[in-house]
């Protein structure tokens, strides 16, 4: 239902942003950022306290895992610099 009141919400953007003459990149533009989107769909959802809950718990999950996949990358860095296995460092 959610994904159904997004598609609607983008689909009336654009539409009414050309009928108006609006570019495609001004309407994108205008939307912000993809997280920024994100953020303000969430904030006028029709969503249950507990639903809120899940989403706002999916989101610290998903920045963990962005965090995690970022510190490989720099121990994958720090390895070459340093001229060692990075094995030996995720796995000691």
């Amino acid at each position: 239902m959610l994904k159904q009141t997004v598609l609607e919400d983008l689909k009336e953007s654009f539409d009414t942003a050309y009928e108006c003459g609006e570019s495609t990149e001004s309407v994108i533009k205008r939307l912000g950022t993809p997280r920024d989107f994100v953020d303000e769909v969430l904030q006028s959802a029709d969503l249950s306290e507990k639903q809120r809950v899940y989403l706002s718990r999916a989101k610290v999950v998903n920045h963990l895992q962005l965090l995690q996949m970022r510190i490989k990358q720099l121990l994958l860095i720090f390895s070459r610099w340093a001229n060692i296995e990075p094995l030996d460092i995720w796995c000691p």
